[in-house]
């Protein structure tokens, strides 16, 4: 059974993805789910895709596709 990532779960930030506001140990709390809006090069609107934002102790709030995160705990 795979688990979900939920609102609170801690979770790590599996390595293939970076940004350089992301603290080195990767570690942060899911504050939030939203879904993106995006369009094709045509203006065509995109299924939404289902996101989460990550609060980490240095004050960033980054967003990842749900492939990049491995929960640690439930909240």
């Amino acid at each position: 059974m795979k688990e979900e990532i939920e609102i609170g779960d801690l979770v790590r930030i599996k390595d293939g993805t970076h940004d350089p506001r992301m603290p080195d140990g990767r570690v942060g709390i899911v504050a939030k789910c939203v879904f993106t809006k995006k369009t094709t090069a045509s203006g065509s609107p995109m299924r939404p895709t289902l996101v989460f934002e990550v609060l980490f102790t240095n004050g960033e709030c980054l967003n990842f596709h749900k492939m990049w995160l491995e929960r640690i705990s439930a909240a």
